[in-house]
This record gives structure tokens, sequence and C-alpha cells, in this order.
């Protein structure tokens, strides 16, 4: 199983220890996201760290704690679909163009994902954490 990874799912395994965290952490789903989480993670450093009470050290300690089961993709093995996904998504957000992208490129079961953008679209199956819940907890495929 092949699960694309959106920023936000990120951003709340790193602000609280949660079962989003515990399920990012859940090795036997492969999980991939986009080289543009690692800009967002920087981007939003001092915002992530505040809410999450980190020191610089610790919240690196921790992004790579939360990195070590998802794949970060290089533009390069997905940019062939960044044209289509900008048609789907672009217009709504694109921040998420290289997330609908990457999916697209791995042929991903789905994204996990906040975002209601991804709701809107038919390219491929938005997951919340309940859904990835009852994946983990069933072995349940998509």
């Amino acid at each position: 199983m092949k699960i694309v990874v959106d920023a936000n799912v990120v951003f709340a395994a790193l602000t609280k220890n949660s079962i989003t965290r515990e399920l990012l952490l859940y090795p036997f789903i492969k999980y991939y996201s986009p080289d543009f989480l690692l800009s967002e993670l920087q981007k939003h450093k001092k915002e992530l760290m505040a809410k999450s009470h980190l020191s610089d050290a610790a919240y690196g300690e921790t992004i790579r704690l939360l990195l070590s089961n998802v794949k970060v993709v290089s533009r390069f093995a997905y940019g062939s679909e960044i044209k289509r996904a900008l048609k789907v998504i672009g217009y709504l957000d694109k921040d998420d163009v290289a997330y609908l992208a990457l999916s697209a490129a791995i042929e991903a079961d789905g994204i996990w994902t906040y975002d209601k953008h991804f709701e809107k679209q038919r390219e491929v199956k938005a997951l919340k954490t309940k859904d990835i819940a009852v994946i983990v907890k069933q072995g349940k495929k998509i």
C-alpha cells in the first residue's frame, strides 16, 4: 500500500503526540511525500516549534523520526504529472499540486490529508486519519 502524506498531517504529528504520530510511524504502510514537504517544514519552522514546545535540536530530531517512515520524493520523479495536477487541483490550492502529482506518478492508493481541497477532485482518494486507523487496525485495503 502506497499513501502520499500531506504536510498538514506531518505538522499535526509534529505538534502533538497523537494517533496521527503513531500512524505515521506505522511501519507496514509505505508513506511518500514530495520534496515540497521539506520546504514547508522549513517555512513554518518557528510556528511549529512554538506549537510543539520543542527546542531547535529537538525539532530536528522529531522531524527525522517522523520522516523515517516517509520516502521524500524528488520533483524529478513526479514532474511529468505536474501539468495534469495543476489542471485538477491547482486552481484550488497550488500547494496541493505536488502531492497530487506524486500520487499519480507512484500510483498511490490515496493521499492522507486534512485539506478539504482533495475532496473536490476524483484523481486519488482523499484519506483522513480515521481511514488510516481502519486500514492499520483491520489490515484493510483501500
